[in-house]
């Protein structure tokens, strides 16, 4: 039940910051998510992405899913806006990208209020994903409410019409699974598999049937 109170106090408070927007300049915001066969040299390649662009690390988490094994890396940069695109492309060729975007907003939020919930709900999310028996349920929870407090982040404040924030999530292939957890390809498998076995039951009980039948006539002919 904590975990739902914690959920409710968060959107709670992001509808308040929602009432405090206020005009601002159009900084540019941008949200990226690669996937990567395996995380070794990614954090090297990041270091080069870095001190090549030479953006502001605003946050940087790296988080380990307890059942897979998977890691993943999420981090936030303030860039000048103008080389916003072209750092996300290089970021783009770390692996296969699963969502970009980039926008400018023209209102902002109570950005330190924003942060405060979200390391708050990234703490959690991270002992959730770290504990021995992870509730499938509370992660999508905790990850969808710091994906909406992200996102408002993005659109927030104090960011003039020069800079933007980019949001990049990394994660190894097979991050978000659970162990024991059938795909979709693996379920119409599995549905195509027991629909022929009915089948093949249907016509061995036919089979059956006609071999009684024979039986009968041959040895009783006025059958």
């Amino acid at each position: 039940m904590c975990w739902f109170a914690l959920l409710m106090w968060g959107m709670a408070g992001a509808e308040s910051v929602a009432a405090r927007i206020g005009s601002a300049g159009g900084a540019g915001n941008g949200n990226l998510v690669i996937e990567v066969g395996s995380m070794k040299g990614v954090t090297q390649k990041i270091d080069r992405i870095n001190a090549e662009f030479n953006p502001m690390v605003k946050n940087f988490n790296e988080y380990t899913n307890n059942q897979t094994k998977k890691r993943s890396i999420n981090i936030n940069l303030q860039v000048a806006k103008e080389k916003a695109l072209a750092l996300m492309g290089s970021f783009a060729e770390l692996g296969d990208v699963q969502s970009k975007s980039y926008s400018e907003y023209q209102n902002y939020y109570d950005s330190e209020s924003l942060r405060q919930k979200l390391g708050i709900f990234k703490k959690y999310l991270e002992r959730a994903i770290s504990s021995e028996k992870p509730e499938p349920e509370i992660v999508k929870l905790l990850t969808q409410q710091i994906e909406s407090l992200e996102s408002q982040l993005r659109s927030s404040a104090q960011l003039d019409s020069t800079q933007a924030l980019i949001y990049v999530t990394v994660k190894e292939r097979g991050y978000d699974n659970n162990p024991g957890q059938t795909s979709p390809r693996d379920k119409y498998l599995l549905g195509l598999l027991s629909a022929v076995l009915a089948l093949l039951l249907f016509f061995l009980g036919l089979l059956a049937g006609w071999i009684r039948c024979r039986k009968k006539i041959i040895a009783d002919p006025n059958v």
